[in-house]
């Protein structure tokens, strides 16, 4: 008989139902398993085509109480543990990936070094902040004030000298989207001034310390955007009007003040480049709308260097 849900529970007929249901692949083998008690679901299991099992969820009084899925090659995958909110990733070698609680959470590289470390309150980052070279050198390191980066933040290459320096600006100039993903829910934070060194020690970037005068309607904002390990890889300058996110701005540019419609957005800025060692390879320097200016660039010894090829920044990476 055919099955039906209401509130959460699983009815038959009108009664609550107690069994198994069931599908399978084409090729006959099983593909899900739902098991029910009292109308309340306990397990929930899925197979890879091969046979291997996918994921399984354990219930308790109808709420998931313990999460695991694995590699298609029999590997643990994830794990989660709800009572205890403890989150776990790994690799397909088996290897612990990332590590996450209602207080702290840490990621590794696929040799078990540690890659990240940092600490919760409340679901926002507070507290020390560290991202490391697969080596086991410091890479980043700065600090977070309910989820704003706050203070000084600097970054190192392999040799241990400071690459970058970065003085942040007051969080609340600024929204700040959680997120992972560069170009999209860009993670943003203000910030004052900043500074970038060759590996050879030569200063070649220096932000401007004063900001420039805007009409009373506007406002000025200094920005920075950072990749997932805390990385800058975009500076940028932006004149919003008063009202409008930093966010909304740069999609529409703002309102315009004749037609109250969005505008494109006119912002300088700088993208920059990473070798795998922490020191800058290029600096792209844009301004007006992402109409290139010039390019330099430096060679991994920390020379400034022709460059191999012109990269332009297109029109549409917001």
């Amino acid at each position: 008989e055919r099955l039906t849900y209401k509130d959460d529970k699983c009815y038959s007929g009108g009664v609550l139902f107690t069994g198994v249901t069931f599908s399978k692949y084409k090729n006959g083998g099983l593909h899900v398993e739902r098991t029910y008690y009292n109308g309340n679901k306990i397990s929930f299991k899925q197979w890879y085509r091969n046979g291997q099992l996918s994921n399984e969820v354990s219930y308790k009084e109808g709420y998931p109480d313990r999460n695991r899925s694995w590699h298609e090659n029999g590997k643990l995958a994830f794990e989660q543990n709800y009572k205890d909110n403890i989150t776990r990733y790994y690799y397909d070698n088996g290897q612990l990936k990332e590590e996450k609680n209602e207080k702290s959470f840490r990621t590794y590289f696929e040799n078990g070094q540690l890659k990240i470390e940092g600490n919760f309150i409340n679901n926002l980052k507070n507290g020390s902040f560290r991202s490391y070279f697969e080596d086991g050198q410091l890479k980043t390191k700065g600090n977070y004030k309910n989820g704003n980066k706050v203070g000084v933040w600097n970054g190192y290459d392999l040799s241990g000298k400071v690459s970058w320096e970065i003085e942040m600006g007051r969080p609340k100039t600024v929204a700040q989207p959680e997120s992972h993903i560069p170009y999209q829910g860009r993670n943003y934070s203000s910030f004052i001034k900043c500074k970038f060194w060759s590996l050879n020690g030569d200063l070649i970037f220096e932000s401007a310390k004063k900001n420039k005068k805007v009409a009373r309607n506007k406002k000025f904002i200094k920005y920075m955007i950072w990749s997932y390990d805390e990385m800058p890889f975009f500076l940028g300058e932006l004149t919003i009007h008063k009202g409008q996110s930093i966010d909304q701005t740069l999609k529409s540019g703002g309102l315009s003040e004749k037609t109250k419609k969005p505008q494109k957005a006119n912002e300088d800025g700088i993208y920059i480049e990473w070798y795998d060692h922490g020191v800058v390879e290029r600096l792209n320097i844009y301004k007006k709308g992402n109409k290139l200016k010039k390019i330099k660039c430096w060679d991994s010894k920390g020379n400034e260097c022709e460059c191999a090829s012109e990269w332009l920044i297109p029109n549409n990476w917001w």
